[in-house]
């Protein structure tokens, strides 16, 4: 793979060979910078971005629908919508743009994959086609954190934060910096700034490196009890319970933010449609009902969306409803062929109707795209027993 040259921009590498290798000094006695303290200077890349936007409707529109991914915390979505955008722009700067947020959303906490290699190529093309500054800079600081170069990762994000770039963002990854330095203390009071940049600030990721890395389900439950109104928190709180098999913690968490009207729809949905997920997916034939009428929630909350038909698809298979669940399924196929969950939910209806030829096709399919998904028994027997 090419490798960055050094950055005419921040004056850093990020070829893994710069400042990395260096140790990691305190920043408790070094001025923070103040976002109000900069005037920002004119970048004449991201001025040649804006009139072009302007001229353009349907470009406008597709960075317009990334950030809105991002927004809602999809990252997975936001990451694929900047890399078609990456490929589809008919200007140098406005492809470099797209390519620099695509490997933002691959360096930020999960929900994504965090993805550094893919995030690095992204990068690199980037660079060769010249990117905005403020952008370049906040995002190449994030690549140096996610690579464990603190040094220079600290460097990268204090000067996003000090420009006034995504500050809230940059304080909270400079916790992290600071909390795998060593220096709590320090991470703290970039925590601290963070949460006076807004009430809802973007990385729980602080929180578990400041509290314990070892238990991020008890960090961030502490956190969430100290910091109730941050619904990211609880968020992060679910993901952490999936990942560690935690089922009925889970569907307790979810359950009580959808149910939580201070919350934004989006969130609560996303809630609702977690707990009928899981439920769905790991939970006992009795508490089938529970999650059909949290599935119905969440698909009151966000009619469109495809995360809630596929666990709508498999709800039907689970009442025996196998007419609908294939229905469902193939709703589900016909805008995203690479859903596991309504690969296999086709395979068990399908199989359940008779229709056993067609049932194999989309086991073997499912199966080759996820062989260790929850539902390969169902399927398996739904075209074990097809006649």
């Amino acid at each position: 793979m090419a490798r960055l040259r050094r950055s005419e921009r921040t004056g850093t590498y990020v070829n893994g060979t710069g400042t990395g290798s260096r140790r990691a000094a305190s920043v408790t006695s070094d001025p923070v910078p103040a976002p109000d303290q900069h005037l920002e200077t004119p970048d004449p890349v991201r001025e040649k971005i804006a009139r072009d936007l302007e001229t353009n409707v349907l470009m406008q529109y597709a960075f317009s629908k990334a950030a809105r991914f991002s927004r809602a915390g999809q990252l997975v979505d936001a990451a694929a919508e900047y890399a078609k955008l990456a490929g589809a722009a008919d200007k140098a700067h406005l492809r470099a743009l797209a390519f620099v947020l695509q490997a933002e959303m691959l360096l930020r906490d999960p929900p994504t994959v965090l993805d550094t290699a893919t995030a690095r190529s992204a990068l690199e093309q980037a660079h060769a086609l010249g990117a905005p500054e403020r952008e370049w800079t906040f995002t190449l600081g994030m690549l140096a954190l996610r690579e464990d170069r603190l040094v220079e990762a600290r460097d990268l994000l204090r000067r996003s934060y000090g420009d006034g770039h995504q500050a809230q963002e940059a304080a909270a990854y400079l916790a992290v910096v600071e909390a795998r330095a060593g220096d709590v203390a320090a991470g703290r009071q970039w925590l601290e700034l963070a949460r006076e940049e807004a009430e809802a600030w973007r990385s729980p990721e602080a929180e578990i490196a400041l509290r314990d890395p070892n238990d991020p389900v008890g960090s961030l439950r502490a956190a969430a009890a100290e910091h109730p109104g941050e619904y990211w928190l609880r968020l992060a709180l679910a993901r952490e319970l999936t990942t560690a098999g935690r089922h009925d913690e889970l569907v307790e968490t979810t359950r009580e933010m959808a149910a939580d009207r201070e919350l934004p729809e989006r969130f609560r949905a996303v809630a609702a449609l977690g707990a009928a997920r899981t439920l769905l997916l790991h939970a006992g034939d009795e508490r089938v009902p529970e999650a059909m009428k949290l599935a119905g929630q969440a698909r009151a909350l966000a009619p469109k969306s495809l995360a809630v038909w596929e666990a709508l698809s498999l709800g039907y298979c689970r009442q025996g409803n196998f007419r609908r669940a294939a229905g469902a399924a193939k709703r589900v196929l016909k805008a995203d062929a690479d859903s596991v969950t309504a690969r296999y939910v086709q395979a068990w209806a399908l199989g359940a109707r008779g229709a056993c030829d067609r049932a194999r096709t989309s086991l073997a399919e499912a199966v080759v795209r996820d062989p260790e998904w929850p539902l390969r028994a169902k399927g398996e027997d739904a075209v074990s027993g097809c006649r």
